[in-house]
């Protein structure tokens, strides 16, 4: 009798397998009410980069686009305690994000060596601070308000310090001063060179950062490198199976709302693990504190 129900299981994964129905989307009966979700992402050490987005969400079934989803007429403020630090203007043109254009998935494309000229950017609209030139502490507590249509929702989120390296002393820092409006923001380089043979970063562990995310490019190499974007335990990153040559290295620290909205996707979008705006609205406010660095890496002996 064994053998008959272990020899039935394939049969029935296949027949099972093989009963398909096509639903478009006009045969969808979805009985739906659209929420607000906002989703305010701060970047401590590039507040010029902070976008707060502010949208309806919609279904498949409805003919709602992105362009259409935004709200543009909302107020909102950064608050620390009861001192307001900076209102938000709404730009069409917020920040922006690589993406492939294809029709369809390609896995010849999308690990291949022409993947770049499949690449195109597109923007999207946001909120961006009004003023930048102020600093937002580790271990401080912040206070997002936002008001849509007389109502006001509000949610807190304390950054996580930055990393500080303790394993080498910088050759030198400078500043990226990329103007207002680019979404680039401004920010302080970490300048440092390394022998290929022992070359790695270390920082003090933080036991309330989850993960750290790496963002790394090779600057000088030929063709142009698209960034590799990863999440990191840390705190010691070793590149020592790089290439020589000189890179931009990013190293964030997540808080815990970053955290828990961005990577714990198993939960829903309006589950408390993922909302912290108390079940209003969907959405979260939180910080990556970036570390940025340039780093050329020369042979042994160098």
């Amino acid at each position: 009798m064994k053998r008959i129900s272990i020899l039935l299981i394939p049969v029935l994964a296949l027949l099972l397998g093989a009963c398909e129905k096509i639903v478009t989307v006009d045969e969808l009966d979805i009985d739906y009410e659209p929420q607000i979700k906002i989703q305010g992402d701060f970047f401590p050490q590039n507040l010029g980069k902070s976008v707060l987005r502010i949208d309806r969400t919609f279904t498949i079934a409805d003919t709602m686009d992105r362009e259409r989803a935004h709200i543009r007429d909302a107020e909102a403020a950064l608050l620390r305690g009861t001192d307001t630090i900076s209102a938000f203007t709404w730009y069409d043109s917020a920040s922006s994000y690589i993406y492939l254009n294809l029709e369809e998935f390609d896995p010849s494309i999308v690990f291949g060596d022409s993947v770049e000229a499949y690449q195109d950017t597109q923007s999207y609209g946001g909120y961006k601070l009004d003023f930048v030139d102020f600093v937002m502490y580790a271990n401080q507590e912040y206070i997002l308000s936002v008001t849509i249509d007389n109502a006001t929702y509000t949610t807190t989120f304390i950054p996580e310090p930055a990393i500080e390296i303790i394993n080498v002393e910088p050759d030198s820092l400078s500043s990226c001063d990329c103007g207002a409006g680019t979404g680039i923001g401004t920010f302080q380089i970490v300048h440092e060179t390394m022998s290929i043979d022992t070359a790695r970063i270390m920082w003090p562990e933080n036991p309330n950062a989850r993960f750290y995310t790496i963002t790394m490019r090779k600057l000088d190499a030929e063709p142009p490198e698209r960034p590799q974007v990863f999440s990191f335990p840390g705190p010691v990153l070793t590149l020592q199976a790089m290439e020589p040559g000189e890179y931009e290295l990013i190293i964030g620290t997540m808080n815990e709302t970053w955290y828990r909205h961005y990577l714990l996707r198993d939960f829903p979008p309006n589950h408390e693990t993922r909302n912290f705006f108390g079940g209003d609205v969907l959405g979260f406010a939180g910080t990556l504190n970036e570390r940025y660095l340039r780093i050329t890496l020369v042979p042994p002996g160098s």
